[in-house]
């Protein structure tokens, strides 16, 4: 569970297209000192790790999920779970709620976080794109990232659950090396995954 990284808001940005112009103003009210400090004050310890990469000491993503938890409760934030968006309640240019099973429910603020839609099995259907698009924003077509690697053969089967440290890998298109990562990757039942492969 990678919760951040220790790279400055500049340097991050370098790597977020196109240049990250829409995350500074997020970034300069919270960034990673934030959301370690949120997370240590519920009790995960955090450590640093190769690579500027944050993780949960104990390396289960339960611990974060269970801080994030408590932080929520202690706001009074009702969640509600495998319930479908339908439509965003807008009133003078203002997104004032949500439909949700033809129940209307107002709030003070709106946040739209349904992820992408690349793994619809997880929810991630793309219907948030259509809502962002009904409420006037122009929407840029959605790319594969952070994606692992799949192999022909067996090999990456037998080999399942492997991990590596310290190794370099090359990516190569039409005899002409295209990226080179160093770091920590997995052989998994269809191929390659890990922090060097998905990034």
């Amino acid at each position: 569970c990678n919760i951040t990284n220790s790279a400055e808001i500049p340097e991050f940005l370098k790597h977020v297209y196109p240049k990250g112009r829409f995350l500074r103003n997020a970034f300069a009210h919270y960034y990673s000192d934030d959301i370690i400090a949120l997370l240590e004050k519920h009790g995960v310890d955090i450590s640093l790790e190769r690579g500027g990469r944050y993780f949960p000491t104990g390396n289960k993503a339960s611990e974060v999920q269970r801080a994030l938890l408590a932080w929520v409760n202690e706001l009074n934030v009702e969640i509600r779970c495998n319930q479908r968006v339908e439509h965003l309640i807008i009133d003078n240019n203002s997104i004032t709620g949500v439909q949700v099973n033809g129940q209307t429910l107002m709030a003070q603020k709106v946040i739209l976080a349904t992820g992408g839609k690349s793994y619809p099995a997880t929810g991630s259907t793309g219907d948030g794109y259509q809502l962002a698009k009904k409420a006037g924003h122009s929407i840029v077509p959605p790319k594969p990232a952070l994606v692992p690697l799949e192999t022909e053969g067996v090999v990456a089967k037998k080999l399942q659950g492997l991990a590596l440290k310290n190794v370099k890998i090359s990516v190569w298109v039409n005899d002409k090396k295209a990226g080179e990562a160093f770091g920590e990757m997995l052989f998994t039942h269809f191929g390659l995954s890990g922090p060097i492969i998905l990034t």
